[in-house]
């Protein structure tokens, strides 16, 4: 993962302050994307309204007896329930739909930017009709998990993140005592298989990427593994 050590450049400040940096760039992490985007959470939370709008920001991690759903978007998109099931979606926009669901979430996000980004050369009816039909797909596919986790309204669709095991989440719960989550960055990119879904999916992607590996840098900084982050 060389593109860390590029962002690492960015890292040093002229002073050789490196809290100083880390600040820098964990606020330029939190800063809020283009409009079109769905924030990645830091630390949490983030919806519509930004990475520490309510939700989970800033909230303890669950009991691990509390977790009913283990998602992973490192990498290759993976589900599983609590009792070993898989519950991941069959088609690509519906691992998509969960996908930017989950980095939103709890924050209930807008149909009309869901079918944006998803089903952006269809029209306006039809790309509704084919968000409305991997919400279903969703729907089912997460029945075993046992709680409910969608919440849809004729304008909105949220997920809720809290009884989820989130690999994103964890990567940015890194401390300086537990740098260990760093090391789901391994996996590889974030939704590595759900690249060319959509053009206006992959430009949201492209940024979604950058904003972890931003954020990962600023918190290995903080955590001293800098350079462990950098070798990969």
């Amino acid at each position: 993962m060389t593109d860390y050590c590029d962002d690492m450049n960015g890292l040093t400040s002229p002073s050789g302050n490196d809290d100083a940096a880390t600040t820098t760039a964990a606020a330029q992490f939190t800063s809020r994307p283009a409009v079109g985007c769905v924030p990645l959470m830091l630390r949490g939370g983030g919806g519509q309204g930004g990475p520490d709008a309510g939700g989970s920001a800033g909230r303890a991690p669950l009991p691990a007896a509390a977790i009913r759903l283990r998602l992973t978007l490192i990498g290759r998109v993976d589900a599983w329930s609590l009792a070993s099931q898989r519950v991941l979606p069959r088609t690509r926009k519906a691992r998509a739909l969960l996908a930017v669901l989950a980095l939103g979430g709890p924050q209930p996000i807008a149909r009309s930017r869901l079918a944006g980004l998803l089903w952006s050369r269809r029209g306006a009816e039809q790309a509704r009709g084919s968000l409305r039909q991997a919400l279903h797909e969703l729907q089912e596919v997460l029945r075993p998990v046992g709680v409910p986790l969608l919440a849809a309204t004729r304008t909105t669709v949220a997920l809720d993140t809290e009884p989820i095991w989130l690999d994103v989440r964890e990567v940015m719960r890194a401390t300086p005592d537990r740098p260990e989550p760093l090391d789901l960055l391994d996996g590889g990119d974030l939704l590595a298989d759900l690249d060319g879904l959509d053009a206006a999916f992959d430009l949201w992607l492209a940024e979604q990427r950058r904003r972890l590996r931003g954020g990962a840098v600023a918190i290995a900084v903080a955590c001293g593994v800098a350079r462990k982050v950098c070798t990969r």
